[in-house]
């Protein structure tokens, strides 16, 4: 989204946008890219299920749902280029930014997520060891309170 912003940012040198193109990109970025993004991680975790090594899943993954997800996007410019034919300048600027986030969120997550999906662990996870997986083991811990502890043993005080 902040590649989006910027490049708008740049395009509103030449042409007055709308103050709302900002929000567009927004919300249309965080729903397309999420999307986008899920589609190809959900296809990358199936095919490691599946048994093909780490670098063999994200191949497969680009060929099918990155297919998908470029397809899917060019649909989408397509249909935001209606936005430009209307000769509002509310209509065009938001038909800018709409195009240029998903432009941008295509462009993320058929080079970036790959990248990504590849310096991580088995299934898309953090690597073991890492930071958010012991932060989370501890979490997980079973931890009672002296109180709770007391409460549960009868006859234990709460000096143990």
């Amino acid at each position: 989204m902040i590649i989006a912003i910027g490049t708008v940012s740049l395009i509103s040198t030449f042409f007055e946008l709308n103050a709302f193109v900002q929000n567009i990109i927004t919300m249309i970025g965080l729903a397309v890219g999420t999307d986008y993004a899920l589609f190809i991680v959900a296809r990358f975790r199936e095919e490691r299920q599946r048994g093909l090594e780490k670098i063999d899943a994200i191949a497969k993954a680009g060929s099918t749902a990155g297919r998908a997800v470029f397809f899917s996007g060019l649909t989408v410019v397509f249909a935001l280029i209606g936005l430009l034919i209307i000769p509002q300048s509310v209509f065009v600027s938001l038909g800018i930014g709409a195009i240029t986030v998903v432009f941008v969120a295509v462009l993320a997550t058929l080079t970036l997520l790959p990248a990504t999906l590849s310096i991580m662990g088995r299934q898309g996870q953090p690597i073991q060891g890492s930071v958010h997986q012991a932060t989370r083991a501890r979490r997980m811990e079973p931890r009672a309170s002296k109180t709770c502890r007391a409460i549960s043993v009868p006859g234990r005080d709460l000096k143990s």
